[in-house]
């Protein structure tokens, strides 16, 4: 075989259900596509503008980013693009980067009681499992998420790994 052996994907036991999966990790690009989509859907709110007397006795328009309706606006704004950021990522989880199997007797019992409700779901078993039985309580969720943002950071312990895995016949240099 040329080149190397890629390492195996990683893998999680969600703590809560015990839901074994399997995660295809996020690039640091994919990750800052995420952001960059987030940020467009998700504009930061404008300072208001005070107007300012300059010494010439002139009235000018300048942005008061201390403006405290501001600063309020702008903390509620980051607190919506960290949901949906978050969100995103588990859409592209639940679409790609996560797999698993779909206990499809589950998801039958969990359809006829959504139905009995009046509940449509989406006609996906592995959409339906992915949403109300992977991420349905916190603990799972929380541990899935942390995975998923793992993957997309650089570990010492990772290059290290990964240089040892290199090929011996390449120069180390």
């Amino acid at each position: 075989m040329n080149g190397r052996t890629p390492p195996p994907l990683p893998s999680l036991t969600l703590p809560v259900s015990g839901i074994e999966v399997t995660i295809h990790p996020f690039g640091r690009m994919t990750m800052d596509e995420i952001g960059k989509a987030a940020r467009k859907a998700l504009p930061a709110p404008e300072p208001p503008l005070n107007t300012v007397v300059g010494l010439d006795g002139k009235e000018t328009q300048e942005p008061n980013p201390a403006d405290p309706d501001y600063l309020a606006a702008l903390a509620a704004h980051e607190d919506a693009l960290s949901t949906d950021v978050v969100l995103r990522i588990l859409r592209i989880a639940a679409a790609y980067a996560v797999d698993f199997t779909v206990d499809a007797a589950a998801v039958a019992r969990f359809r006829k009681g959504m139905a009995a409700g009046g509940v449509d779901l989406p006609e996906d078993d592995h959409e339906v499992y992915f949403w109300h039985f992977l991420v349905r309580e916190d603990g799972d969720l929380q541990a899935l998420i942390a995975a998923l943002m793992r993957t997309s950071t650089v570990t010492e312990e990772a290059v290290q790994e990964q240089v040892a895995a290199f090929p011996d016949h390449v120069p180390r240099t």
